[in-house]
This record gives structure tokens, C-alpha cells and sequence, in this order.
């Protein structure tokens, strides 16, 4: 490196995005009795997270459910999530079958440290060359 180059870190942005109820209830489905129709707001505000994301991290049980669901749709959403790398993290899961998805039986925090600082990991999709 010469004595004029600098080396800048970024480091990008790490988002929860879960639903919960105010008395802390998250459930899978969608025909849950009382469930509450959030609308067109809701789901726009959704399409442009996604649509800013990098990759998404899931556990086992996220990615059950998300790629039954996701995989074979279609919809705008769909696509978005379906384009996107996918790191699963779980020990006892053989592999993993949705499209940009692989498996990570690391620790979560090295995982999600290294693909914040957009380093490439030899466990991340772009660095495995997933589906």
C-alpha cells in the first residue's frame, strides 16, 4: 500500500424485521383468528426494506417457514426475497434447498460481523457460489 492510500472500513446496516403483537405473540400462518390486516402501507414499506437489502440471515426455523412460502411464488415480494443471498444458521440441518440459500453452522456473530463489513466469507452465498 503507498503512503497516500487509505483504507476506509464501512460497514453496513444489520435490520430486524420480525411481527410481534404488544403482548409479545408471534405466530406463523395466515388464519390465525384476530389476526389484523395490515394493508397495502404495510406491505409497500416491506417491498422497499427488502428491496435495500444485502442478505438475508435466517435460523432454522425462519427458513421452513420462508421458503415453503417464498420459493415457489411469484409475487413482487417473492422475487425480491428470492434474489436475494440467504445464510441459514443451524447445526443439525444436512442442507439447505432454496434458491442463493446456504447452510452456516458457524457462529451466528462471526457470520453476521464479517458480512457487515461487506468482507466475504467462505460460508456466505457469494462467496460459495449458491444456487
Amino acid at each position: 500500500m503507498s503512503p497516500n492510500t487509505t483504507t476506509v472500513e464501512v460497514r453496513r446496516r444489520l435490520i430486524l424485521h420480525m411481527s410481534v403483537s404488544l403482548d409479545g405473540f408471534s405466530a406463523a400462518g395466515r388464519d390465525i383468528p384476530g389476526r389484523v390486516d395490515h394493508g397495502s402501507v404495510r406491505h409497500h414499506a416491506n417491498l422497499e426494506m427488502i428491496g435495500q437489502a444485502g442478505m438475508i440471515a435466517m435460523g432454522r426455523g425462519a427458513y421452513e417457514e420462508m421458503a415453503q412460502a417464498w420459493a415457489t411464488s411469484d409475487s413482487p415480494m417473492a422475487r425480491l426475497i428470492n434474489a436475494l443471498p440467504k445464510v441459514v444458521f443451524f447445526t443439525s440441518l444436512a442442507a439447505v434447498d432454496w434458491e442463493n440459500a446456504v447452510l452456516d453452522a458457524g457462529p451466528v456473530e462471526q457470520e453476521i460481523s464479517s458480512t457487515s463489513t461487506g468482507s466475504p466469507s467462505t460460508r456466505s452465498p457469494s462467496a460459495a457460489g449458491a444456487r
